[in-house]
């Protein structure tokens, strides 16, 4: 949003598990003139540790501490600043910094809540939400299980809308063995893409290949009361990421021999379990490209894809890990020769119709969903 104050935008996006939303100060304006106000807010008050809590009825609301800062060329030069609490306003106290260049004002938003699962028996004894979402109006798309009987598992969406104060739906579906859900995206129009381990009576709708892989690639449909599709899927053991055009990007592991390969950026593997990246059309009914990613090497310590993001012009971010030496990289790679670590890492990007480029490095950077996941925030209203 530009000038919500004279010289001051405001800029708001997910980071995969919060909201930012960053006040960019031009140079010469003044920090002095932000002014947050908080609807529905019954108290507001800082903690030791100078974030901002909210108290809702739903729940509180927490602001973490603003980190401020001024960019010099590549260099992030952080400049002091807190919150200041001032009757039912929020400030910010500004330090010392070069009022010819622009400054940052950066906070996160993270809503706190209970939820409410009444009507589901979940199963909190591992992973109570593998994986999250946010849709571009900021609401909240929770990954779980339910059990219907005392040993079977099922995939539940459960949507919550932007505030976190109530549930927009519960959609559940399984087979008749445990299914265990692995992650979760949302598209522009708000329909949920999941990957899960399956079994071989998984309700299938429209599918690709009714071909029995113990996983499924699924979406749900706006409203959450119906499958658009749902298909087996080979490998989906990591991550998915769904573009702009509802296609999805799932990544995991298989065998080098049976995964199914699509205008493939790397077409054969050494023996063993290797990492495996996949794009879907947005019917579900097609492979636009499916692509190994590993080594030549037999010592590949089970190659996998871990982590997947795509970017507003379709490139896709893949973050894994491999033990293969014989990893191929690119010729500005950052780091050339495998890393001599208990469990080497890897990432990789790849372009809708891939040509590989890949690098040894940390896969932290390319698993952020950041700018994925959401362009708003919950109310936080400048005054």
């Amino acid at each position: 949003m530009d000038e919500v104050y004279p010289g001051i935008d405001l800029v708001v996006r997910g980071n995969g598990h919060g909201v930012e939303y960053d006040f960019l100060v031009a140079p010469g304006a003044e920090a002095s003139q932000i002014r947050l106000g908080f609807d529905g807010a019954e108290a507001v008050s800082l903690d030791p540790s100078g974030d901002l809590r909210l108290q809702l009825p739903g729940g509180d609301l927490i602001h973490r501490r603003p980190r401020l800062f001024q960019q010099d060329g590549s260099v992030r030069r952080p400049v002091e600043g807190r919150f200041v609490v001032e009757g039912a306003q929020v400030s910010f106290h500004v330090g010392p910094y070069d009022a010819t260049r622009p400054l940052v004002i950066d906070p996160e938003l993270v809503y706190w809540t209970y939820l409410n699962f009444g009507d589901l028996e979940a199963d909190f004894t591992q992973r109570a939400f593998p994986d999250i979402a946010l849709d571009p109006d900021g609401n909240l798309y929770l990954l779980t299980q339910r059990s219907l009987t005392s040993t079977n598992l099922d995939v539940v969406v459960r949507k919550l809308n932007r505030s976190g104060t109530a549930i927009l739906y519960t959609f559940v579906v399984g087979s008749s063995g445990d299914d265990q859900p692995q992650a979760i995206d949302v598209d522009s129009d708000g329909a949920a893409y999941f990957i899960t381990s399956a079994q071989m009576d998984f309700p299938l709708v429209n599918p690709f290949s009714s071909s029995f892989t113990g996983y499924a690639l699924a979406k749900v449909n706006p409203a959450g009361d119906a499958l658009v599709y749902s298909t087996f899927a080979p490998g989906v053991t990591g991550d998915v990421a769904v573009n702009g055009s509802g296609e999805a990007h799932v990544g995991g592991n298989g065998s080098s021999i049976v995964m199914p390969l699509v205008n493939a950026a790397i077409g054969s593997c050494g023996p063993g379990t290797r990492g495996y990246l996949a794009t879907y059309d947005s019917a579900g009914s097609a492979l636009i490209f499916s692509t190994f990613l590993c080594g030549p090497g037999p010592d590949a310590r089970s190659d996998s894809a871990v982590a997947v993001a795509v970017d507003s012009v379709g490139n896709v971010f893949v973050g894994g890990n491999t033990g293969d030496p014989a990893f191929p990289t690119t010729q500005d790679a950052v780091q050339s020769e495998i890393a001599v670590v208990r469990r080497p890492m890897h990432s990789s990007r790849a372009s809708r119709h891939p040509e590989l480029c890949a690098t040894r490095r940390s896969w932290e950077a390319a698993a952020r969903k950041a700018s994925c996941r959401s362009r708003r925030t919950p109310s936080v209203l400048p005054t």
